[in-house]
């Protein structure tokens, strides 16, 4: 979970249209966005070949085991960094 610009709140769930579904039901806008989950011990590797192939980084949080990356391509970013 993040909190983004202007007061985005930014979460990750197992199931994105359960989580979508849910937050819906209670009146709130949901848009959805596909994100890349690094381990934290690939993660500077993952964005140096993301920032090599020319992939915009958005934004980034994360924990002690892993970094959410939000990225222009997500799909790109997946094949360059081998997630």
């Amino acid at each position: 979970m993040s909190l983004g610009d202007g007061g985005h709140l930014r979460l990750v769930v197992d199931n994105h249209v359960h989580g979508a579904a849910v937050l819906r039901e209670r009146g709130t806008t949901c848009p959805s966005a596909d994100v890349l989950v690094v381990d934290t011990a690939g993660s500077l590797n993952a964005l140096r070949l993301i920032a090599d192939a020319g992939i915009n980084l958005n934004y980034s949080y994360g924990a002690a085991s892993a970094v959410i990356l939000g990225v222009d391509d997500a799909i790109r970013a997946s094949a360059v960094a081998g997630i």
